[in-house]
């Protein structure tokens, strides 16, 4: 089992209270994570699965010492074949 350091809804409420107080825009940071999150789901379509609970807390986040993430998708509880 792999480690992940947060989920999006969690990464999300930390953004905006940071973007609160030092008043920068992190749009691109959420565009890459929604490129990735696309990116995984078509991997997952074409391998014939349907992902049936798609929501922030399924979707984990891994940072690399330099701030770097990868999106990982978690929960495939009952996916549809």
């Amino acid at each position: 089992m792999e480690r992940a350091d947060c989920d999006l809804g969690y990464f999300a409420r930390s953004i905006r209270g940071f973007k609160r107080h030092v008043g920068e825009s992190h749009d691109s940071m959420f565009m890459l994570i929604l490129l990735q999150c696309l990116e995984a789901l078509s991997f997952v379509h074409e391998s014939g699965l349907v992902h049936c609970d798609i929501k922030p807390s399924n979707i984990l986040l891994q940072f690399d010492v330099e701030g770097n993430f990868i999106v990982k998708l978690c929960d495939f509880g009952l996916p549809h074949l």
